[in-house]
């Protein structure tokens, strides 16, 4: 069914209903009523819309008592208008699209940070971003788009409070009893990069994602690292 028939078959049947029952008194010199003609852009605007709602709207409108609405013409043009409004806002929301990151159009930097003198929890909160790449415009939540961080003087980070001498870090051998411990301090003599990267690794996702980003974490104990061929760009963190 064409739209603009469905309109005039319901006016049609109004106009009918609320015809006088005396028809003596009515005056054969009075014009016909005419019905309103919907303009070109209107019709179209119209036209776009299920028939099925159309004509929904306009049986539930011959429901209603005739003083609830100026004319005919007046209450089409509301709901012309309504649904004018209405299609200029969902065009608007579907022309607004989020951007998306894809694997293999993302160019990482390389960022060099020098961790003497830096609080390790700080730093490590400072890194973690980077290496998920919240602080790019282009994150995007399942994709890869951190920058490769390099660090140095690791064995040089301090850490608040009695850390020193009261943080364990705990690893099992997968054998009866195989529960143990090594003190803050002697980590810091034979690893001091394991610290750094497990104070990472705790801040970045538990999955897959989260092990590919730890790997663009490069640590070093002392000032000197093996890229330099790579040119990192030397920031600071705080």
């Amino acid at each position: 069914m064409n739209v603009n028939s469905c309109f005039t078959m319901n006016y049609e049947q109004n106009t009918m209903n609320n015809e006088p029952k005396n028809k003596a008194k009515t005056n054969p010199n009075k014009a016909k009523q005419t019905q309103p003609v919907m303009s070109e852009p209107v019709l179209s605007i119209v036209e776009r819309v299920e028939p099925s709602v159309i004509c929904g709207l306009s049986f539930v409108r011959c429901w209603f008592k005739p003083e609830f609405f100026n004319s005919y013409k007046n209450s089409l043009t509301d709901l012309l208008n309504c649904l004018k409004c209405w299609f200029y806002y969902s065009e608007w929301v579907l022309s607004m699209k989020s951007f998306m990151a894809k694997k293999g159009e993302v160019e990482p930097k390389w960022l060099l940070v020098d961790a003497e003198g830096a609080v390790l929890g700080r730093m490590a909160a400072r890194i973690a971003p980077i290496l998920m790449g919240k602080t790019k415009p282009t994150y995007t939540p399942h994709v890869d788009v951190g920058d490769y961080v390099v660090v140095v003087n690791a064995d040089k980070i301090k850490v608040t409070g009695k850390k020193a001498q009261q943080k364990e870090y705990d690893y099992y051998t997968y054998h009866p009893g195989g529960h143990k411990y090594v003190s803050f301090a002697d980590m810091m003599a034979k690893k001091p990069e394991k610290v750094i990267e497990l104070a990472v690794r705790r801040m970045l996702p538990k999955n897959r994602l989260g092990r590919a980003m730890l790997k663009k974490l490069k640590v070093y104990r002392g000032p000197e690292h093996d890229h330099q061929a790579q040119k990192p760009e030397k920031i600071e963190l705080f």
